[in-house]
């Protein structure tokens, strides 16, 4: 394919002192294929060709920062530790720029693979973002899966970028300057788990609306922690053994997604330990981090009574706290023996029985005592001694004047 057209060009300018390039110029420019590369025609005008650049196949495309032109790009030599620059241009939208980068790059190197349904021909805006990733120049084909992002060679069908939906924030339309750009920019947000960090990687794509809301309605993957099956309901206590052993062996069910979601995740799960339920068989190994339910039998009204203190509600499974951990398998959560558990909610009942009976008995002894007590206590008190008082028999008041009192004075 070849493109021709008016287009700020700024070329390498021989046998100047200062300053190796000539400033941005609005030129005429031809893209030509020959043999093995790419000839570039540059004039004032259709036919009037005043300068001739020749680029290797093997030449790289993306787009540059520059103070006056915003959206440049340049042609770069390829095989160079220092990628050194061929030609600079620039158009007047995003839109102009990507059209000639695609068109280029065609030139240079002819598609092979056609696009298919659900796919999107994608070409990056280079940033900090994107060079720090080592993402400069990536253009290819985008496809959203469940699992990840794939963008692949247009040329070679390899994949060039994977990018998985744990490394992706959110993603939207950006309001462009110019009107050209609108709903052709599609930008994604990575978050810290992405090699480069938080930060905002563009991409240009005519399809930009439609790839927006690929991402958005594409339903992603839920975490590792929150995809693990809920443990079989105990059945009722007074069930046979033969029940049990079969409820424990049919399989367990993934809960609905919107319980899910409302569970909180761990921010330590590779550094947490797994409790060993108390249990009487050696046999029974780790079953998770956390009591799921415990029914209550109704027979015993004390049971009844305090229920509140026994029945486990599944909080876990509603809540997480951050030191949630997993079932190590699914054979773990079968190797729950609802025997077991009854049991053991039998010998809890029993002991609580007993307690509120001894305490029963303590209060009685303990009002028994007062009782005596105040019984005892309920005599007349003895009388107070007789009051005493203390005589003045003479006061010295001091200089000439005496005072003499005779009789008891009380003080």
């Amino acid at each position: 394919m070849e493109i021709s057209g008016i287009i700020d060009i700024k070329v390498p300018a021989k046998g100047r002192k200062f300053g190796s390039w000539k400033a941005w110029k609005s030129q005429w420019c031809e893209v030509l294929k020959n043999e093995n590369r790419m000839i570039i025609n540059i004039g004032h005008s259709k036919g009037n060709v005043t300068s001739c650049l020749a680029v290797p196949n093997n030449a790289i495309i993306y787009r540059i920062k520059s103070r006056t032109r915003a959206y440049g790009f340049g042609i770069f030599y390829a095989g160079q530790k220092e990628q050194q620059p061929c030609i600079f241009l620039a158009g007047k939208s995003e839109t102009e720029s990507q059209n000639w980068m695609k068109s280029i790059r065609d030139v240079l190197k002819p598609p092979t693979h056609i696009k298919s349904t659900n796919e999107y021909t994608v070409s990056i805006i280079d940033n900090e973002h994107s060079k720090t990733a080592g993402l400069t120049g990536l253009y290819g084909t985008l496809s959203v899966k469940s699992e990840e992002i794939l963008v692949t060679d247009p040329h070679t069908g390899k994949i060039k970028v994977t990018l998985h939906w744990t490394q992706i924030q959110c993603s939207y339309l950006p309001l462009p300057a110019v009107s050209d750009d609108l709903h052709r920019v599609c930008t994604i947000r990575t978050n810290s788990k992405f090699k480069a960090g938080d930060g905002d990687l563009e991409l240009y794509c005519t399809e930009a609306d439609e790839l927006h809301n690929e991402l958005l309605s594409c339903p992603r993957p839920l975490p590792r922690i929150a995809t693990t099956p809920l443990p079989p309901t105990p059945k009722d206590c007074r069930q046979t053994r033969n029940d049990h052993m079969s409820a424990a062996d049919s399989p367990s069910t993934t809960p609905p997604r919107r319980l899910l979601e409302s569970r909180r995740m761990s921010r330590s799960e590779g550094d947490l330990k797994k409790f060993v339920m108390q249990q009487s068989a050696p046999t029974l190994r780790s079953a998770g981090s956390q009591q799921h339910l415990v029914l209550m039998p109704r027979s015993n009204g004390l049971a009844q009574k305090s229920s509140s203190h026994y029945l486990l509600t599944s909080v876990g499974l509603l809540l997480a706290t951050p030191g949630y951990s997993e079932p190590n398998s699914m054979q773990d959560l079968r190797l729950i023996d609802q025997h077991l558990l009854s049991t053991r909610l039998q010998g809890i009942v029993d002991e609580e029985s007993a307690d509120a009976e001894g305490k029963s008995e303590e209060d009685e002894d303990y009002e028994d005592m007062l009782h005596m007590d105040i019984e005892q206590t309920n005599d007349a008190p003895p009388p107070l001694p007789p009051r005493q008082l203390k005589y003045v028999t003479m006061a010295n008041l001091g200089g000439n004047n005496k005072l003499y009192i005779s009789g008891p004075v009380p003080i």
